[in-house]
């Protein structure tokens, strides 16, 4: 079975209902794969940080979430975790019925 990890390239598959779709899929950006604690996975997440994202995936990392309060930064954490769920079931679900 192929990987059920979300891709960089896979912005678009993410599973997000119409509200989301249109309010927050702009700010939402992938890393990819990148070395930990480098400087090269830093200059990444600032310039997604510079184009206005407030939920960046870190491939094979995490997510970092950004706000200019504590809370809404955890409530994007909390919200990019149900969207990460969402995607996770929504493509086993679809693999199995393919299959």
């Amino acid at each position: 079975m192929e990987s059920t990890l979300l891709r960089p390239d896979e912005i678009g598959e993410l599973f997000l209902d119409t509200e989301l779709k249109y309010i927050l899929k702009p700010r939402i950006r992938f890393v990819k794969e990148l070395i930990p604690r480098t400087v090269d996975l830093a200059k990444a997440v600032v310039e997604k940080v510079k184009e206005g994202c407030e939920i960046i995936y870190l491939e094979k990392h995490g997510v970092v979430t950004v706000s200019d309060n504590l809370g809404m930064a955890l409530e994007l954490a909390e919200l990019a975790e149900i969207i990460a769920v969402r995607t996770l079931f929504h493509k086993i679900l679809t693999e199995r019925l393919r299959s």
